[in-house]
């Protein structure tokens, strides 16, 4: 039950239906969003859910340790996991009373009562009581939790639809001020949720800086439960290098989940970061901490498609302005793209690898890294050898690319304005 007395299945159906439509139907999705279809969204509550004890005091201790960062910091030793391992659970930490509130917890404790105590008869003992108490609850408790999942699900499909749709739909998306529940979500337990979360990030960027504003805006402190003061042990363990990324915002949380234990949060994770780099320099600073978890992300990531995001984040990173030229190099951002681009046994990461070096090379900073700071000789002569040895004409257009920005005067400091690098519009892949 919702807070307001109405059974949450009452939601899950329509929702559903509308998603699907919004996804089946242009003309249906226009006509969704000018009749508030988002607002309806945000005010029934469909992206909300209560968090766990557990990763609230998480969220918490976060916000806590990023406010107390204050300078950039190398990068962090790979993080990786055993294939299959999950998240220890707290002790006592699942249950209906952590994603209900008190009027839910009430109802859904006389519903227990009366699914537990309907039917058995006085003389039964209080061992088979307890047990049914038990199996029925936890039944109730993972088919409400499965319809808030699928509610949040779906209303996330139905946003980034819009949002990836047409620039037009950023305002109204804006308007709704989904900030707080963006937060939240990028904490979510479910894996599903994390990576809908990060790919519709990715979409409020897609086609224009628009959105910019909202992933940065200043949000209030997450305040931890009154009854529970206590503080996660190692509650960072899981994402090294958080403190890197300071303040409270949505852009912020975002670049957690480059570090996600879910390989489709981490892939969408990069794909957002590198779209909130494309169009402008605005979010520049705030992707600053974002730059080892890239690196990591390109050199040590599974899924091609992962370390292809993220090399086209990184070379995003310097699209716009010089201004993360130096972070980049001290974190070694170029001899990653430089041996991915040699030897990665995809294509897809090899050639985007290429073509964020070429955006590398406008800058005085990274030019010279690249051309006299490196082991066997520089860059140079390793593209000489791939040009010979590879059949892959993308990656033959790349490298001439390579060689017409080194040909061309360098900019050592910023522009006034806009500044872009290159006048074609390429970047980071926008699935």
């Amino acid at each position: 039950m919702r807070s307001d007395g109405l059974p949450v299945c009452s939601f899950a159906l329509p929702m559903a239906t509308i998603s699907y439509m919004v996804l089946m139907s242009k003309h249906f999705a226009k006509q969704f969003v000018t009749a508030g279809g988002i607002s309806a969204i945000k005010g029934c509550g469909t992206l909300v859910r209560s968090p766990t004890s557990r990763s609230k005091m998480e969220l918490v201790h976060w916000e806590s340790m990023s406010q107390k960062s204050s300078q950039y910091l190398q990068p962090t030793v790979p993080h990786t996991t055993a294939a299959g391992d999950e998240e220890e659970v707290e002790a006592g930490s699942s249950g209906v009373e952590h994603y209900l509130g008190d009027r839910e917890r009430t109802f859904a404790a006389t519903m227990l009562l009366r699914v537990t105590n309907g039917g058995q008869r006085k003389s039964e003992s209080n061992e088979r009581h307890n047990h049914n108490h038990i199996v029925h609850g936890t039944a109730l408790t993972q088919m409400l939790s499965s319809v808030v999942t699928s509610l949040i699900v779906d209303s996330l499909n139905a946003l980034s639809y819009l949002a990836r749709l047409s620039a037009s739909y950023y305002p109204r998306i804006t308007k709704a001020k989904l900030e707080d529940e963006l937060r939240c979500l990028c904490w979510d337990p479910e894996e599903i949720v994390r990576s809908k979360l990060c790919n519709f990030i990715g979409n409020l960027c897609k086609h224009s800086d628009q959105c910019y504003n909202m992933l940065v805006r200043a949000l209030p402190p997450m305040a931890p439960d009154a009854e529970d003061n206590s503080q996660p042990e190692n509650s960072d363990n899981r994402l090294p290098g958080a403190s890197q990324v300071r303040g409270r915002t949505v852009i912020a949380h975002l670049v957690t989940r480059l570090r996600d234990d879910d390989p489709a949060t981490r892939k969408f994770a990069c794909f957002a970061v590198g779209n909130a780099a494309f169009h402008s320099e605005a979010l520049y600073p705030e992707l600053r901490g974002a730059i080892p978890a890239l690196i990591d992300a390109l050199c040590y990531d599974k899924m091609h498609k992962t370390r292809a995001n993220a090399a086209g984040a990184l070379g995003n990173l310097v699209r716009n302005s010089p201004m993360l030229c130096a972070a980049l190099v001290k974190a070694g951002a170029h001899e990653a793209l430089l041996r991915i681009a040699k030897s990665d046994i995809h294509a897809q990461p090899q050639r985007i690898a290429l073509f964020s070096l070429g955006n590398l090379c406008v800058y005085t900073t990274c030019r010279d890294s690249l051309l006299y700071k490196m082991e066997d000789g520089g860059m140079l002569p390793l593209l000489e050898q791939m040009e010979a040895k590879t059949n892959d004409n993308t990656v033959v257009k790349y490298i001439q690319r390579i060689r017409s920005k080194l040909s061309q005067p360098v900019f050592s400091q910023r522009k006034k304005g806009r500044h872009t690098p290159s006048s074609k519009k390429s970047g980071a892949p926008r699935r």
